[in-house]
């Protein structure tokens, strides 16, 4: 799809062609992901060598000297500096919710556009220590991020290894990396955190099929809800409680649609592995809702503006800080958090929270 939306062509044109296609990969869902795709196009051809862009550039390497914030500005030949983001504190607390804790936190990670001329991947987590105090449920905390101009897998890579020597020698199969099954950052994953679990966002995965069964199989609205239904329903594969199930399903779906081949490809090729990987690591409805929950407060922060690119730093900064003042506030009882039964009489984890949020 990549090299279509770079021509002259409208986007009406471009989707109208690749609808035509037969391979599901070329396809678009709707104009705006023609839209988006042009978005990225444009930016990683875009000419970075401006006199702005450059002096941001410049001004994040002086940056890394002090603030604490801004961590690495790593560049490589032919592609625009990548810019990680993360906080020592961020550091321990994903260490201690998403690797140590006996039922880990998910680790979700996602790209989003038009906060400033470079993209901005984002990982999010909860934490089990806290509670919002109005959803009585465990808040969602901003990770370790990065600034990229391209979105390859090679951008990944260099934001996964400076996440993983921040993690330090420790074993990461517990570990848990959900994801928009983008093929881009899923090897970068696999490729940096290889002994990891990978989980995806099931409504991304169910919209993909209803759109290949209505595009390419041809299918009315009943006939696609037949075949979506036993996949993502309740009682459908997708919500199999364990592997020995999973499996038996997808046999039984492959005798049902034994006449469809394509249908039956398509599972194969398309479904079968995200939905095993959800169903190993317990995640059997999980969404990419976190990440973009966040993705808006992050557009909330800068008014729903393009910002500059170190404008755009200390506007994340400020999100992440004031998501530390609310555990500090936890403290003496005040804020939007409060602390969860099992740290409450936990004196040794109060020393540690102060110590950390002080610094």
């Amino acid at each position: 799809m990549k090299s279509s939306v770079i021509t002259n062509e409208k986007p009406s044109e471009i989707y109208l062609e690749l609808s035509k296609s037969d391979d599901v990969n070329a396809c678009a869902r709707d104009m705006q992901q023609i839209y988006n795709h042009r978005n990225i196009a444009r930016k990683e051809s875009a000419d970075f060598s401006t006199g702005n862009f450059v002096d941001n550039i410049q001004e994040a390497i002086n940056m890394t000297i002090d603030h604490p914030y801004l961590q690495h500005v790593i560049f490589s030949k032919n592609h625009v500096p990548v810019i990680v983001l993360y906080t020592d504190f961020q550091i321990e607390s994903i260490l201690n919710q998403c690797i140590i804790m006996p039922e880990p936190s998910v680790l979700g990670i996602d790209r989003t556009f038009n906060l400033s001329d470079l993209f901005l991947t984002a990982t999010v987590y909860k934490d089990a220590n806290f509670i919002r105090k109005t959803s009585n449920r465990h808040p969602l905390l901003a990770g370790p991020m990065f600034l990229h101009g391209n979105a390859d897998t090679g951008s990944y890579i260099h934001f996964f290894n400076c996440l993983q020597t921040a993690l330090g020698n420790i074993s990461h199969s517990d570990l848990i990396i959900g994801s928009d099954n983008e093929k881009a950052l899923k090897l970068a994953a696999h490729s940096v955190f290889p002994d990891s679990k990978n989980v995806f966002c099931s409504l991304h995965l169910k919209k993909n099929l209803s759109r290949y069964l209505s595009n390419k199989l041809g299918m009315n609205s009943k006939e696609r809800k037949i075949v979506v239904s036993s996949i993502f329903d309740v009682n459908g594969i997708s919500r199999c409680r364990s592997l020995l199930d999973f499996h038996f399903a997808c046999k039984e779906f492959q005798r049902k649609y034994q006449s469809s081949k394509r249908l039956v490809r398509y599972f194969n090729q398309r479904l079968r592995y995200p939905l095993e990987c959800n169903i190993q690591s317990n995640c059997q409805d999980r969404t990419n809702n976190n990440c973009e929950s966040l993705n808006h407060v992050y557009k909330q922060a800068v008014n729903w503006k393009k910002q500059s690119v170190v404008n755009l730093i200390l506007k994340l900064y400020d999100v992440v800080d004031k998501q530390y003042f609310d555990m500090q506030q936890c403290l003496v009882g005040q804020g939007n958090f409060k602390f969860s039964p099992n740290v409450q009489n936990n004196i040794s984890y109060f020393d540690y929270l102060e110590m950390n949020l002080n610094q």
